[in-house]
């Protein structure tokens, strides 16, 4: 491993073989990314006939790095237990040159490979995966120097897709491609420079993706409510299928569901939960109406007033006859 300073800028570089035990190999990729852009020591690295080489810049604000990894398979898991001890207050973003990458984080998982980029908070928990050889671009920025630039943190990118193939995130990675090439030709003051354009194109980048995500939510909102007002409409048709309200509304069936499960629900879980509303005001006036709870079960599209109890109280503490009490 040769590691000097060069005109203000820490470089190091790293090269190893394959070798029996990949543990050796793997044991000089945690030296090399320690203090690069995160301790990687309490990290726990699983791999299989492992390999690196790689090239790391590190400036005043922003570190980038060129790794290549030559393997069968690697994880790398970064637990809250590691994170304690080796805060960083910075966002990794991976740009694949060959390979490809998965990225888990917040419960959300991307596939990343050339012509993407993607994000990880270094300071929550993540895990990333690789199979194969892989070649890849990485950029360590604080975070203010992307979240200055967008109405919302970056981290509400983190494990989604960014798009390099065109605009603001493809210059991003031509300048850092570009600064791996030439580092031993960089002055310090040209590579933080350098680092600010990246930042800033990235916050461009991300501030797109994340409108597209909020266009996205948009339109399943407006789904979602077309839906409930069909369901609604029909709320005393015990044979109201998922089917049928997706061709009411004019899309697949398997769009619905998508529409309803980033909701954290199910099309058949809003139905009941309609079914059981419209049941309750109709038992706050039974006595009034002079309808019974059978009668209100048909109504509200159940089966049965055995099944209609069932599904009552577990949704309200009570039974349909103590609302009428």
């Amino acid at each position: 491993m040769d590691n000097h300073i060069l005109s203000g800028i820490d470089l190091k570089r790293i090269g190893s073989h394959a070798r029996e035990d990949p543990r050796l190999s793997v044991r000089e990729y945690t030296q090399f990314l320690q203090g690069r852009f995160t301790s990687i020591n309490n990290q726990h690295v699983e791999a299989q006939g492992f390999a690196v080489e790689g090239l790391s810049l590190k400036g005043r604000f922003a570190h980038f790095a060129y790794i290549n990894t030559l393997s069968g398979a690697s994880t790398l898991r970064r637990t809250a237990t590691h994170i304690g001890s080796t805060r960083s207050g910075c966002y990794l973003i991976y740009m694949p040159i060959s390979g490809r990458i998965r990225l888990t984080q917040f419960g959300s998982a991307v596939d990343c490979g050339p012509g993407g980029c993607a994000i990880v908070d270094l300071d929550e928990p993540f895990v990333q995966e690789k199979s194969g050889h892989n070649s890849t671009l990485l950029v360590s920025l604080e975070y203010d120097r992307l979240d200055a630039h967008i109405s919302r943190r970056a981290q509400n990118a983190c494990a989604s897709l960014v798009d390099a193939r065109a605009g603001p995130a493809s210059v991003a990675y031509a300048l850092v491609a570009s600064t791996i090439r030439e580092a031993e030709l960089i002055p310090a003051a040209a590579f933080n420079s350098l680092s600010q354009s990246v930042a800033t194109l990235m916050a461009s980048a991300v501030s797109n993706t994340l409108t597209c995500e909020m266009s996205e939510m948009g339109r399943d909102h407006a789904l979602r409510a077309q839906a409930s007002a069909f369901m609604t409409a029909h709320i005393g048709d015990e044979s109201l299928s998922p089917g049928e309200i997706a061709r009411a509304c004019g899309v697949s069936v398997r769009t619905l569901q998508r529409a309803y499960r980033d909701y954290d629900r199910t099309v058949a879980g809003e139905l009941r939960s309609l079914r059981l509303d419209r049941a309750r005001l109709l038992l706050a006036n039974a006595f009034e109406d002079g309808l019974s709870i059978t009668e209100i079960a048909f109504r509200c599209g159940f089966a049965s007033s055995a099944q209609f109890s069932t599904s009552f109280k577990a949704r309200f503490g009570l039974s349909p006859r103590d609302v009428i009490a």
